[in-house]
């Protein structure tokens, strides 16, 4: 709760115009969910935007209500762990010990405490529900009913996060598992769904696909991060965020291991399916859940990230449930394994708010990934903004100038040292990296207009003029500079112009932070 606004955050909250006023909420389904920030992701995730604009609404920009929203929806999730354990395993207290062994473990502490984590939490909450509002469906009472929720979660699921695309092939594994009829119509529905959804979204954002060569370069990859995703569900210690793009080849040991333990976890749940479907339902959930994550398509930040773990972790309370719920029913043994079960979940939970204090501060936040990812310049730059922002000048700049040196293809860099020159009051340092920012990535909106304020302000009127005319040449519905032009043609006395340009912005969704401005624009026939 006491955490701030970290990474992402920045843009698809403190930045993002498009949350910010409620009537034009509908846009979000029509646009990349970094589009209100102007720094484009790739990714359709209207639900999750619709939820910041709401929290928006009643907090501002007050992190605390954020955080509170990603709590809530934790434990709703960890219910739907509960109620779906115990339909499986039909014991309540091993289902009990399932859902808080998945709301403690450490594991989930990025899901939970990084606010731009949401869609992790949304697309498990809709999704887990809808699995068990579909195994009540076979139940036969009220069977359409339920079918109906469980459709219903799962478009919901599919609003909210891409993962969510793993809904019909854990269906298909339920039944697989448990050796229940497939109704082949209902399964049709769900691909049906699925269908619609990637139609719409690549109306909003175009679909790409990765070459050949790419994906084969990439699968060795996800065989270390599962590797790497065993042992944290086990010993979860040395926990961070930045795990880096590491490229990783099939003479990697740590690959190996993962190919090793992948086949032996598959070869012990294909010979027990019959004794054990429970242990090959949570084999192959766990697997599944991961594949979105492989790191193939689309190709992630880094090469395995803790909150991927999130809905697999449910394979892993599933099986800890069926341990425990086999172990009271020995009455020797019952008292044992409750204690046992007891201790590991409040060790857990003493991991979890151990790792939670990384998450409050982020200067601490940085610093601490760094140590795991030195070769990281984005860690850099997010830590140079950051002490932009207290005002620690000097550390600003040392981190944008590692930034830089890791990277000198990366716009961020060179524009967030030249908004730490800013600060400082060196307009010419500042403008200087900014027009580097702008060559290095003329799509950099965010340095355009930074780019073109200060020249103005700093007096070279006639130089941001030709730098506007530039940006809007390469940019022409970018309402950000539609807005700063209308400001900007408003001081050099051309009206018509400067009516124009707001007009613009303002159709596309634009709502400037000048009051006085926005009035004088407003009542400008």
């Amino acid at each position: 709760m006491r955490g701030a606004f970290i990474w992402d955050d920045n843009l698809l909250i403190v930045q993002n115009a498009s949350i910010k006023h409620l009537p034009g909420l509908g846009g979000i389904f029509s646009q990349d969910m970094g589009a209100g920030s102007f720094a484009p992701y790739r990714y359709y995730r209207p639900l999750q935007q619709a939820s910041f604009a709401l929290e928006y609404a009643v907090w501002g920009l007050r992190p605390h209500g954020y955080h509170l929203g990603n709590i809530v929806l934790h434990i709703l999730a960890s219910l739907c762990v509960f109620a779906l354990s115990f339909f499986i395993c039909r014991n309540y207290p091993a289902a009990l010990f399932a859902s808080l062994v998945f709301v403690s473990h450490p594991a989930q502490t990025e899901s939970v405490s990084y606010i731009s984590s949401r869609g992790d939490l949304l697309a498990a909450f809709f999704l887990l529900s809808g699995v068990f509002f579909y195994v009540l469906s076979l139940e036969g009472r009220r069977a359409g009913f339920w079918y109906l929720l469980s459709f219903c979660a799962y478009g919901l699921s599919l609003c909210a996060k891409e993962n969510a695309v793993i809904f019909l092939p854990l269906i298909v594994l339920y039944h697989a598992a448990f050796r229940k009829a497939l109704c082949l119509r209902k399964a049709a529905a769900f691909a049906c769904l699925t269908g619609a959804y990637v139609f719409l979204r690549s109306l909003v954002i175009p679909l790409s696909f990765p070459s050949p060569g790419l994906i084969l370069q990439r699968v060795p990859g996800f065989f270390a991060a599962c590797a790497s995703y065993l042992r944290l569900l086990f010993f979860p210690f040395h926990l961070h965020f930045a795990y880096g793009d590491r490229a990783f080849s099939y003479g990697d040991p740590q690959v190996w291991c993962g190919i090793l333990l992948c086949a032996i976890l598959i070869w012990f749940a294909l010979a027990r399916r019959k004794k054990d479907p429970l242990f090959f339902f949570a084999v192959f959930w766990f697997l599944a859940a991961l594949l979105p994550f492989a790191g193939i398509y689309p190709v992630p930040a880094f090469y395995m990230s803790e909150h991927a773990l999130y809905i697999p972790l449910f394979a892993f309370a599933l099986l800890f449930a069926r341990v425990i719920g086999n172990a009271l029913s020995n009455r020797k043994a019952r008292l044992i394994a409750c204690a046992a079960a007891v201790l590991a979940i409040v060790a857990y939970g003493c991991l979890s708010v151990w790792q939670n204090r990384t998450w409050i501060d982020p200067v601490r936040f940085y610093e601490r990934n760094l140590r795991y990812c030195p070769e990281c310049p984005e860690l850099y730059v997010n830590l140079c903004n950051e002490h932009t922002v207290r005002g620690d000048i000097g550390k600003a700049i040392a981190a944008c100038r590692q930034a830089i040196a890791l990277d000198r293809e990366n716009p961020a860099g060179y524009f967030n040292l030249g908004n730490a020159f800013r600060q400082a009051g060196d307009a010419g340092q500042a403008i200087g990296f900014y027009r580097q920012a702008v060559e290095a990535n003329p799509a950099y909106v965010q340095a355009f207009n930074n780019l073109v304020v200060l020249l103005y302000e700093s007096g070279r009127k006639k130089e941001a003029l030709l730098k506007l005319a530039q940006a809007l040449s390469l940019h022409p519905d970018n309402p950000q500079l539609l807005y700063n032009a209308a400001v900007l043609h408003y001081h050099e006395n051309d009206r018509e112009k400067s009516v124009a340009y707001y007009r613009r912005a303002h159709r596309l969704g634009f709502r400037g932070a000048d009051p006085e401005f926005e009035s004088i624009m407003q009542n400008t026939p």
